[in-house]
Parts: C-alpha cells; structure tokens; sequence
C-alpha cells in the first residue's frame, strides 16, 4: 500500500504543470487561473496582472516615495507596505508602477528632458532608457524627504532612480504610451532577487511550481521560421486565431514587434511562444507573427495573416537613434513629450549664468552642429561672448566665429555696446542705485560688470532722457486733472516748500505745486541759495517760480494753499496783473499743528494741566469747522470758538446743531474719562491761546483741502533718488526731483485708475504715539522705460550722426562723481 502510494505521488511529479493546475482548480479542459491579491490596494487579479516586488530596498523605497509624491498616499500605509516588501516576497499591481514611472518621466520632461534609445533589434521590452545625469536633482531631493519618514536609513541616489525608470521604461514603455497591460513577461530569481526573461506564458503560483520540473519544457503553440514551409505550418497551427483587422493591431499584441518608445519606430521582430494546452478548445488568442522586409532602403512592415496589401512604411530618419547633428524633433516623426509654450516676457529677461556651464552649451556649433575644436569665454561688460572654430562653418581655412550672449544696443554697424548694459546702467539711474553700491555687489557676486567710465557716460545721456520724459509725463497729469474740474473752473492749487540747512544758513529749497482735489503734483522748484540776492528769501523765491510756472502754461487759478506766512502773500499780489485775483488759502493741517504746540505750552503752567486732555477733542473741532463751510469759510471762526463753552460747562451746555451732527464734539454728553471742564487760570490760558488775534484772523483763510506736502516729496527724493548727505552740483539737483515728482505722481494715478489698492493696515507706537501704516500694491513705473528708449534713440543718433564717442565728461558729471566719491570716502 505505501509503495504504491509512493508510485503514484512520483507520476504526479512528470506530469505537466496545465494537467496539475486543471485538476485542482477544474474539470475538463477549461483552464481556470488562480485570482490574487495586491499587497497595497488589496483588489484581486490574475497572476499576470501582478508582479513580484523586489528585494533591493532601494527600489522599493523609490516606489514608496513616487507613489506618496504623485498620488497623496497615506504614510502609514506606505510604510506597512515598505515594511511587508522587506521581509518577504509580495505580490503588487503593474499600475503602481506605471503610475510611479509616469510621474517621474512628467519630471524629466518638465526640465526638457527626453528619453534616449538603443539600438538592439533583439531587446526584450522598449530601447527607451534614461541616464543618471537626466534625473532632476530636485525629484531626487523630494524623495530622499518623503523617506525619512518611512526608512530614515536609506538614501536614494541618482543611480537607484536612473535604474528603476529603466526597469519601468523596459516593461511597460510601449506605442509612446505607458500600459500596464502590456508588460514584458519575466521571473523572479528566488535565489537573488533578480529578474530574467520568461519563456512561460504565465507566472507560476509559488517557487516550487516554477522550479519544480525544469526538465520538463511545455507545449509551444508557435515556431521560428526561416521559410516559406515553416510559415504555412505556423498558420495551419493558427486554424481559428482572432483575426487582426489592421498593421497597428498586430503591434499592440503583447510580446510581438517590438516598438521604440516615443517614435513608433518599429524595431526587428521577435516571436513569442504562448503556452497552451490540447485542452484550450481554440479560446486563447495566439500571437501573430509579423515579417520585416527592407526594399529602396525603407523598412516595411507586412503582416502574414492578413492581407499583404496593408503595408506601412517606416523611414530610417526618423528615427532617433539616427539623428544627425542639426536635426529637430519637430522635423521627424518622433513624439516630443508636449511642454508649454514659453512666456514672452521670459524672452526679454536676463539670467545669471555660470561661466562653466555656458561652456558646455559649445561643445558643438550653434549653427551646423558640428562638434567644436576650441572654444574660448571672453566677458563684454555684462555679456558674455563665445569665440569658438568651427571648420564646418568656415571657408576654406578655419576661422574664430562669435557667439553673444545679449543684442547690441541698437541696430547700427558701429554700434559695439550691448543693451544689457545700457538697460542696466539707466535701471540704475531711474531706481536711485549709485554706481559704488552696484560695484560692491558685482564684486562679492563675481559678476562681470561695465566701467564706471560707461556708467556715468550713459548719467550724462540719462539726464537728456528724464527731461524729455518730463515733458510727456506732465501733460498727462495734466489731463487727469482737468477732469477733476468743470469746464472754465479755476483750478485750486496748494504750495508747499521747504529749505534744507547746511550749516547755519538756508542754502537749498525745494517747492512742490499740487492739486487739491486730485493730489497730483503739477511741477517742482529747485532753489540754490547762490541763486538769489543776499537780502531775497528762498521760500518766497519758490513761490515766485511757481507762479511764473503757472503764468507759462496759462492755467486759470482761482485760490492757492500755501503755508502759514504772511511774506507769501507778496508775491500773489505782484503776480496779479498776470493771473488775476487768486484766493489765497493757509494750510488747515498748520493751524492745527500750531494750536496743539500752543495748548501743550501753556498746559505746562501752574494750575494748567487739566487742557492736556482737551486737547484732542478741540483739534477735531477745528478739523469740523472747517471742513462744514470750505466755501465760506469766514464762518470758520464761529463755529469753532463753541469749543469755550464746551470746556466751561459741561453738564450745562446745550449741543447746538453743528455740534449734534459732529461725532468729534467735546460735549457735556460725550466726555471721555478724565475730561473735566476747565477753571480759573486753566481756562484763562485756555482762552488767550484759542482768541489769538493773528490765529482768529487766519481761521478765514483756512482751506479744507490741502496739497501734497513738501516732506512727501523729500521722502521720495532723499530715500530712492538721491542721497541726502552727498552734496551734489546744482545742475544735478532738478533731475533728482523730476524723477522723484514721476514717481509719487505714478502711484497717484494708478489710485485714481482703481489699480493700487490698500492691501493691509497696520498700527504701531511710536515715540510720538501710535502711527497708522498703510500697506498698498505695487505699481510698475512705466516711465522708467520710457526713459531708457530715450537714451537709446540718443545713442542712435548719435551714431547716425558720425559723432565721435568721446571720453571727455562735462563739468557737471565731473563735479558729480567727485561728490559721491568724498562720500565714499567718508563711509
């Protein structure tokens, strides 16, 4: 009994592996395969629907993170997953790695990178492949950051990731496309994890069904053929195969042509063996066999089983492992991965660029793709030029070509300067950046730089372009402004102007002339002390040359704000027969400072202390008063001496209407905490302060509207243009302010046009208490490049004009450089 048990165990073991599967899991002849489960998403396929995972952790590792990267998967399943593949052998879908592959080949062609090709006519998969130096450094970077996470122990390197695209480009790279359905069928080495090519057509449930009768070879249902015989005998054996309509149909069965990835390049066909049983009954699809035939140096494809009237033609040249130097991708067949069009503004931008990897674009030429002999970096300012020998390109005897890196200035045969530096040298000047500080940073960059020479020839020829860009720029402020008015309206204008000191005597003043209702500036002054009489004063010379500004470009003035002094009224009435009657106006925001400083004087008396707490309340009123009659404004005074009974008696006094309509009004009904009505001399001091005759008197000249103020315009003139410690020629001075005027002006009008908005508020204390900051959107200075084509249709004409491009400064710049240079001197 045992002996005959053991006999029929041993026949088990010679019989064939289909026989043995058919009667454990059917009956008969239908073959029934064996459903399993993939170890991440748990779904169930067949056997050839899954593949084993590898040992290497590496690969794993680099699976795990492409998976997190592309799909968002969760951690902790990653990791459980990286965990089962360490310890044994586990079985996962082909997706996961065509979504992984799929990833990082979008990476790689994100940076523009393309896949390379083999030529093997007798490879197993796709030719596609990619080399360590293609993979992206930054996808390299972001999966050794998902891992440490998972396996903090393994490091990916470039060569991990270079073979597992190959792997994957190998298995599922087909028809340019990526299919997890048409992988190329292999084992696994139990012994040491590798991969070898598979002769089976499907893949055996454990280690002993694959190694357990290797002697034994299965039934082939195909053959090799050398002729026509062999071929007749393949297709008697075909009897009932599904037949192939097209050539395209034939490729996509799997293990037939072979196809090159992104070409469609058909490579030299190999036959693949299905296994099959005598029990299939004719359901299972045999493969097809296809013939390659060369005729008039193309290849044709002819498919046996179909009609041989269904040819399709395939060009050598198009395919890229044949690429000549010079060639396009455009102009063959193969499909590019599609990348987006490049942004035109990148085009017009400037790039740092490393002198090593500059050199490695010149390697070949250029213009013929041959490959160089010498090539050689010289620096030109801020470009660079390659001088390079092509024998290729030249004639007869070889010949330093030139390669440059940016456009000559302008378009003229003696033109020898590139634009960059033109464009740099002006961006310079318009954004208020001084040739040392641009030095000091070139040098610590390393960054090839132009001359200072060049830079202040190009302040010389800037200084001409602001004027004329002036000119422009006003006119259009001008236009905003009449808008504000109606027509034959007389404009209300506000002066304001200031002197710096140097010393102990006023040497420079600056005036700004602004529109009350628009805010915009209409013309600046420059006043040099050297400029006028010893016994003339600098701010009514200001408002001297405003006026004759205003007499020139015959504007209709009806009132003008100026500061609060009496002398400036001596040149209004001087220009009187000119511009007629003009209203003239003090600044509200000066009685205000002037009343404060007042009450906060005498608060400091004896008995006084108790006006510290009003003081706010009675510069609202004043603000109020104002404000309530701009065009009568004789009844200012009135309303704001109320402010005496509101601080007398509190609980008493009767809110009139102006005060019940005005939020600001100190009132017996909206006193706040520590507010008490002032007394004896508290209110006797109060009172002088407040009916000050030259203070009543003025009231009647307050304007509600005031202009921009001096100090604004200083801000951007001392902060961005110029600096305020380096003492400049006169003659400089004016282009300074023009560019400071443009600027303020180009932030107004992008307001008034809705398009620089109040991004955020901030409030912060300061030494003076607490400051209101208001943050807005940036605004793109188009005058700044007006300028530079001004200096640019100078440099033109001048050319054009054969003048000699001399070394030789004016007096001015020479003045000038001298002044930054004690400057520097002095940091």
């Amino acid at each position: 009994m045992v002996i005959v048990s053991v006999l029929l165990s041993c026949s088990s073991m010679f019989e064939p592996i289909y026989m043995r599967y058919s009667r454990w899991f059917g009956v008969g002849c239908e073959w029934k395969m064996v459903r399993r489960s993939c170890v991440l998403c748990g779904k169930l396929y067949e056997q050839d629907a899954l593949r084993y995972v590898s040992a290497s952790k590496q690969h794993n590792a680099i699976l795990v993170t492409l998976l997190m990267v592309s799909s968002s998967s969760d951690l902790e399943q990653m990791k459980t997953f990286y965990d089962k593949t360490v310890t044994s052998k586990k079985l996962i879908c082909h997706s996961h790695y065509v979504d992984a592959a799929k990833y990082l080949a979008a990476e790689m062609a994100a940076v523009g990178t393309r896949f390379s090709y083999y030529n093997d006519p007798t490879a197993v998969g796709s030719t596609a492949y990619v080399n360590e130096a293609e993979i992206p450094l930054h996808v390299m970077d972001l999966l050794n950051l998902y891992m440490k996470d998972v396996d903090s122990a393994v490091i990916i390197t470039e060569r991990d990731i270079c073979q597992f695209m190959n792997d994957a480009l190998r298995r599922y790279y087909t028809q340019g496309d990526w299919n997890a359905n048409c992988q190329v069928d292999e084992k696994m080495d139990y012994e040491d994890g590798l991969n070898e090519a598979e002769v089976s057509g499907f893949a055996p449930q454990s280690a002993e069904g694959l190694l357990g009768t290797p002697e034994e070879e299965p039934t082939s249902a195909c053959a090799m053929f050398e002729d026509g015989d062999n071929k007749e005998a393949v297709h008697r054996s075909l009897k009932g195969t599904k037949t192939v309509e097209t050539v395209m149909d034939a490729v996509k069965q799997e293990g037939q042509v072979g196809t090159d990835a992104t070409s469609g390049m058909l490579r030299q066909p190999k036959v693949e063996c299905e296994e099959v049983s005598e029990g299939f009954n004719g359901q299972q699809t045999s493969p097809i066999l296809v013939d390659v035939k060369h005729e008039n140096d193309n290849m044709f494809l002819k498919q046996d089983i179909i009609d041989t009237s269904e040819v399709m033609a395939i060009d050598p040249d198009s395919d890229p492992r044949h690429d000549s130097p010079g060639s396009s991708a455009e102009s063959s067949s193969v499909p590019v991965p599609e990348l987006d069009a490049t942004d035109p503004a990148l085009l017009k931008q400037y790039f740092l660029i490393e002198g090593s990897m500059l050199t490695k674009l010149f390697k070949f030429c250029p213009e013929c793709g041959a490959k160089l002999a010498k090539s050689r970096l010289c620096p030109a300012g801020t470009a660079a030029v390659m001088r390079y020998v092509c024998s290729n390109c030249s004639i007869r005897t070889p010949h330093v070509r030139r390669w440059e890196s940016q456009r000559r200035a302008v378009d003229h045969k003696k033109e020898k300067t590139f634009k960059g530096d033109f464009e740099a040298a002006v961006a310079a000047i318009t954004t208020g950046l001084r040739y040392s500080e641009l030095q000091r940073w070139a040098e610590q960059l390393n960054l090839s730089f132009f001359t200072k020479g060049f830079f202040w020839k190009v302040f010389q020829w800037a200084k001409t372009a602001v004027e004329q860009v002036y000119e422009a720029h006003q006119k259009e402020v001008m236009e905003a402004v009449r808008k504000s008015y109606e027509e034959n309206e007389g404009l209300c204008l506000a002066a304001d102007g200031n002197v710096s000191k140097r010393g102990q005597s006023p040497l420079i003043g600056k005036a700004v002339l602004s529109d009350t209702r628009s805010k915009l500036i209409l013309h600046t002054e420059f006043v040099h002390r050297s400029e006028i009489d010893k016994i003339g004063r600098v701010d009514v010379e200001e408002l001297n040359r405003l006026l004759y500004w205003v007499y020139e470009e015959k504007l209709n003035l009806y009132s003008l704000v100026t500061a609060r002094n009496r002398a400036l009224a001596v040149p209004l009435k001087n220009w009187e027969p000119e511009l007629g009657s003009v209203r003239h106006l003090y600044d509200t925001s000066q009685l205000v400072k002037w009343l404060e400083t007042e009450l906060r004087r005498v608060a400091q008396k004896e008995g006084s202390s108790s006006i510290i707490p009003w003081i706010e309340k009675v510069t609202a009123l004043l603000w109020s008063a104002v404000e309530l009659s701009p065009m009568f404004s004789s009844e200012v005074p009135h309303h704001f001496n109320a402010c005496l009974g509101h601080v007398t008696d509190m609980k008493e006094y009767v809110p009139t209407d102006f005060s019940a309509t005005n939020n600001n009004c100190a009132n017996g009904h909206s006193m706040a905490p520590g507010i008490r009505r002032l007394e004896d001399d508290a209110f006797r001091n109060f009172r002088e302060v407040i009916l000050n005759k030259r203070f009543q008197r003025d009231l009647v000249k307050a304007s509600p509207a005031g202009g921009v103020p001096i100090r604004q315009v200083e801000n951007a003139l001392y902060r961005i243009y110029c600096r305020k410690d380096i003492h400049y020629p006169i003659s400089v001075y004016p282009v300074f302010m023009k560019m400071a005027e443009m600027h303020l002006n180009t932030l107004r009008l992008a307001e008034l046009a809705g398009e620089r908005k109040v991004e955020k508020v901030e409030e912060r204390d300061g030494p003076h208490g607490k400051t209101v900051l208001t943050f807005k959107t940036p605004v793109v200075h188009k005058w700044r490049d007006s300028v530079l084509e001004k200096v640019l249709a100078l440099r033109a004409r001048m050319l054009s004009d054969d003048l000699e491009d001399m070394d030789d400064k004016p007096q001015e710049i020479i003045d000038t450089i001298e002044a930054e240079d004690a400057y520097d001197d002095l940091a």
